[in-house]
């Protein structure tokens, strides 16, 4: 069993128990219930000319919970069966945008959601294997604005999925895999909504995918198949989709420590129902979206000494996205998502770890940076052609320093995000500005009897800075949280 009690700023409070049992060799299970409460009414500052106000943030309570029931089942040597029961209920108000003396919002939404699902793994010997799942998803979004009573934009969402999936393993020699895959999936969809028109969805997604492993060279192709059937019972639906993505990759290892990749990949997204149906939100005519990614990159996993371990990723990409659906908040529920003809995106991401051993001590750091130029590539006249595209950051990064040793563990990290626009036009008003972020955590591990405890306390935004990652939403400034964890 394990218990765990976090408490923090701003009047949060999480209780979460978790019970795992075995009642023979081959069938366990396990129980988990989790609440979270807060309050969230923290405060903050923003400027107009030479006036600074300050206030606090109001509608923002929360209130959450999700419990769990799993089980494990060894049916034979070669078989197993496994399931999962779980509900999900989220009950919090809406905080809205800032602007010089104006923080009103009485929006409220409430997220719940139960699924049930069963996995069945059977291997034949060494060379063929089979998994099969189904799943039954039931989800809901009751949204109220509380400005206007019975308002359009108000509106409850109900969802339900049934899906299914077979995939078949074939593994004639130590050089050779083969994989199919077939997914079935049934979607629809009612609202409170006048325009409800009750649409429904059937996908079928199949891939062949073949591997191939020689010494220090590993291929891997694959070839998938979209279909997406859909319809309405009181009206249209959007259009049917369907498209054929092939996808290489390969990798080669260099010398022992360092590994090179390369990889080709079409990948092909439809709108999901909530882009497609929701208010305001989505729309029917909402195209899928294409990408072509080419990648290539580098792993390096080594010694830079007896007691130094470091391993160091590099990856540079290329994208070029037709009809890229692109999300824009106009609240925190209510998006708009449209499509962009042409986006073109070249970004790198390197990453570095290294651990230093000094008996029962350990040093670690961690960095990681990633430049992404998102460009708007659809009309070359248009003035805002090459401009970043709305809410990606040119350059971001983080990274972290952390000392284990026997007394009190210690963990300093912090991450940076670059200017972003909120918008695709970048007038003026919809700069965001770049912000930088520290936090530090200590913990310790001990013994009471034999149940092992760990105490943790941790402060966000050791700094207080503000800052916004959607534009006129304000984040918390200087925060803790402290957490108690007993595993018996």
């Amino acid at each position: 069993m394990t218990a765990q009690l976090k408490a923090g700023s701003f009047g949060y409070i999480s209780p979460f128990l978790r019970y795992e049992q075995c009642l023979s060799d081959r069938f366990s299970f396990s129980v988990v219930g989790e609440y979270v409460h807060a309050k969230n009414d923290y405060p903050y500052t923003i400027k107009n000319g030479i006036e600074t106000i300050n206030d606090r943030r109001n509608n923002s309570r929360m209130n959450s919970g999700h419990a769990e029931l799993n089980f494990l089942w060894n049916t034979s040597s070669s078989s197993q069966l496994g399931g999962k029961v779980y509900y999900y209920d989220n009950d919090r108000q809406l905080p809205g945008q800032v602007f010089y003396y104006s923080n009103t919002s009485r929006e409220t939404l409430r997220d719940r959601n139960v699924f049930g699902q069963l996995t069945f793994q059977q291997r034949w010997g060494e060379q063929w294997s089979l998994k099969l799942l189904a799943k039954y998803n039931w989800a809901a979004s009751l949204y109220d604005d509380g400005i206007v009573a019975g308002w359009v934009q108000d509106g409850d969402y109900y969802q339900r999925e049934a899906y299914t999936s077979l995939a078949l393993l074939y593994t004639p020699t130590e050089h050779w895999a083969f994989d199919y895959s077939v997914d079935y999936a049934h979607n629809n969809l009612n609202s409170t909504l006048p325009t409800d028109t009750r649409p429904y969805r059937n996908t079928i997604l199949q891939s062949a995918t073949v591997k191939y492993h020689l010494g220090k060279l590993t291929v891997m192709g694959r070839l998938l198949y979209s279909l997406y059937l859909n319809g309405a019972c009181d009206g249209d639906g959007a259009e049917d989709m369907r498209r054929l993505s092939p996808s290489l990759s390969l990798s080669f290892e260099l010398l022992p420590q360092l590994h090179l990749r390369a990889s080709y990949k079409e990948i092909f997204r439809a709108p999901t129902f909530n882009e497609n149906y929701f208010f305001h939100y989505g729309s029917k005519d909402l195209k899928a979206e294409n990408t072509q990614q080419l990648n290539a990159g580098v792993t390096y996993t080594g010694k830079l000494s007896h007691n130094t371990d470091l391993t160091a990723t590099a990856d540079l990409y290329y994208n070029k996205v037709t009809d890229m659906i692109q999300g824009v908040p106009h609240n925190m529920f209510v998006w708009t998502c449209m499509n962009i003809g042409k986006a073109e995106i070249l970004g790198l991401d390197v990453t570095a770890k290294a651990a230093h051993t000094m008996g029962r001590h350990t040093l670690t750091a961690a960095v990681n940076y990633s430049m992404q130029r998102a460009q708007n590539h659809t009309n070359p006249e248009s003035p805002f052609y090459d401009n970043q595209l709305a809410y990606m950051p040119l350059h971001s990064g983080a990274g972290s320093l952390s000392w284990e040793n026997p007394w009190v563990n210690v963990s300093v990290s912090g991450h940076a995000v670059g200017e972003r626009w909120s918008t695709n036009e970048h007038q003026n008003s919809t700069h965001i500005n770049g912000y930088s972020e520290v936090g530090a955590t200590i913990w310790r591990r001990f013994h009471i009897g034999r149940p092992l405890a760990e105490i943790r306390f941790d402060i966000k935004n050791l700094l207080d800075k503000q800052y916004e990652i959607v534009r006129s939403y304000p984040m918390p400034g200087r925060s803790w949280q402290l957490t108690l964890n007993v595993k018996f």
